[in-house]
């Protein structure tokens, strides 16, 4: 669902900071990209203190809030060197013929950038997958995400379930490279 959102977001985001350009882009891009630097014990106590406040804490809604604010920034990063290059008068001969934004990003912008944003999904759907701070600080109960599981596991007990689940993203990982690696040399 991380990724499902901040994709969208980050896309419509980088367009508006690659038409806007100038102070207000860079003003944009240093508002979103502020999360990716700011060290994530910070960041899990601030969203704890703001979804506390909004009894969003131990909420789906509360772990996905922070789930996207990392991952916004993951997302931007892969898109915006993407519409840098991207060729823009495509787009007005589109809104020229009659087409509408919306119509414009789903039949021009998206089908061409469909590279960037797969890369952008997997790795906002990564930098999700791997959270375990804001997790630790805002899951809890049944919204409790496999990173913050497996930390608890293994701060309480010595299970191999942990070792199991490691060893199996280890093994997805070494076949996706592998494939990666084959398809390059063909």
């Amino acid at each position: 669902m991380t990724a499902l959102i901040a994709v969208p977001f980050a896309l419509l985001a980088c367009i508006s900071m690659n038409r806007l350009g100038g102070k207000t882009a860079a003003s944009i891009q240093s508002v979103l990209l502020t999360p990716s630097v700011t060290p994530g014990i910070l960041l899990a106590i601030g969203l704890f203190f703001v979804l506390a406040a909004q009894r969003l804490v131990g909420t789906l809604f509360g772990v996905l809030v922070g789930h996207v604010v990392l991952a916004v920034p993951v997302a931007c990063i892969v898109l915006l060197p993407a519409l840098a290059r991207f060729d823009w008068n495509q787009v007005q001969a589109a809104r020229s013929l009659g087409a509408d934004w919306a119509r414009a990003i789903g039949g021009i912008i998206v089908p061409q950038l469909r590279l960037s944003l797969l890369s952008a999904t997997l790795m906002a759907f990564l930098t999700s997958l791997d959270e375990s701070v804001i997790s630790i600080f805002i899951a809890s109960g049944h919204n409790s995400t496999m990173p913050k599981l497996m930390f608890l596991s293994l701060r309480d007990q010595i299970d191999p379930t942990i070792a199991a689940i490691s060893t199996l993203w280890t093994a997805v990982v070494v076949v996706v490279v592998v494939i990666v690696a084959l398809r390059q040399k063909s």
